[in-house]
């Protein structure tokens, strides 16, 4: 198969779309089309997927890539965009994804080997069109980043794995108190003793929005919340960027019209301190947003809420929340995670081979440039 794969031409298995025509010849069956290939990342819904694009993309752009062979598909949702590398302007192949979408890029119902061969080979029939490929996000577990390295070094090509990162998770295969009890006695025993420290403040209250008409105010709670917090004094509140506003309501509010956004608020005396933004798909809780208001930080807010959208998802059945975040916090809540490679490869053209030098010798200038600081 091997052989064979590497003799024909990859325009037989790949095809690009742009954004409308993906629309017109799978929208209608998309839901259906990642049901079968088994896939729990919500961030690949056609919801996200359009709403990401309008805010984030660059018209024109985009080339929705689509394999097709003896029944296996696959898509590789790209974009050929210009950035510079190391003070150097290139053509870059970027994945859909950025800070505020990190895993929008593959959807894979077919062998790793073989797409990435189909993939990389239309890539390089290409190599006048771009320099380097940086393709983030893509799932450790998939075999696809190695596939994809191994292809373009078959080809005489450069390719590595940039970066490797995880998010934790927490899979619910347990009780909640067995799993609870299990949690460090000290970090268990600090939010306990807070909570109850908080609760002498005035009356505690949890409340959970869910469906579109009580997600809509919750959600503007939410990012009330984010203009008293921590966020405030570096630059991350939501509602203060018109861009970021507009992308996370957008797709919040059409993800919640199917039942799969929530909001978990922690008020005080009727006034909202915490809250958590969670989306929920394939039986899965992801907790996407969170944030609480600073003035209250010494009652640990955010510790509460957790615990509080934690218990709700193992009581009502769902298989895993992901954390969506790699930090010590969410380390005090699983120390089991899910693994993602960031991948790079670089166009065998005298443009790509120029972004390996232009790498060198800012990196030279740097390490002579801190030699010269500690003379």
């Amino acid at each position: 198969m091997q052989a064979n794969l590497l003799t024909r031409p990859a325009s037989e298995w790949i095809t690009s779309l742009s954004m409308g025509a993906f629309i017109e010849r799978f929208g209608g069956a998309w839901e259906d089309i990642l049901a079968s290939a088994g896939n729990t990342n919500l961030l690949l819904t056609l919801d996200w997927l359009q709403c990401w694009w309008r805010h984030f993309g660059i018209e024109g752009c985009e080339r929705i890539l689509v394999y097709e062979h003896e029944g296996d598909r696959g898509f590789f949702f790209t974009a050929h965009v210009p950035e510079r590398y190391y003070g150097l302007p290139v053509r870059t192949i970027k994945c859909w994804t950025n800070s505020h979408s990190q895993r929008a890029g593959l959807l894979s119902a077919a062998d790793a080997r073989e797409f990435a061969e189909a993939l990389v080979e239309h890539w390089f029939a290409r190599r006048g069109e771009w320099d380097m490929a940086r393709l983030q996000g893509i799932e450790v577990d998939s075999g696809m980043a190695v596939a994809l390295i191994e292809a373009a070094q078959r080809r005489g090509g450069t390719a590595r794995i940039e970066r490797t990162w995880a998010n934790h998770r927490v899979p619910i295969d347990q009780p909640w108190q067995v799993y609870y009890r299990a949690l460090s006695r000290n970090s268990r025993e600090k939010g306990e003793r807070l909570g109850r420290r908080l609760a002498e403040q005035g009356v505690c209250e949890w409340r959970q929005a869910a469906g579109i008409d009580e997600v809509t105010p919750a959600l503007e709670q939410y990012f009330a919340i984010e203009e008293q917090s921590w966020k405030a004094q570096s630059g991350e509140v939501i509602a203060r960027h018109r861009v970021l506003h507009d992308f996370y309501r957008l797709a919040f509010l059409a993800l919640a019209r199917r039942g799969r956004c929530e909001v978990h608020l922690l008020l005080l005396d009727g006034q909202p301190i915490s809250a958590i933004v969670a989306v929920i798909y394939a039986n899965r809780k992801c907790v996407y947003k969170t944030s609480y208001v600073e003035a209250h930080a010494k009652y640990s807010p955010g510790w509460l809420v957790y615990r509080h959208l934690l218990q709700d998802a193992f009581e009502r059945g769902f298989e895993e929340v992901d954390l969506f975040g790699c930090t010590r916090f969410t380390e005090s809540w699983s120390d089991r995670s899910r693994g993602f490679h960031d991948v790079l490869l670089v166009s065998p053209t005298w443009r790509g081979r120029l972004t390996g030098v232009s790498k060198r010798i800012k990196e030279r200038l740097h390490e002579n440039l801190k030699r010269g600081t500690a003379a």
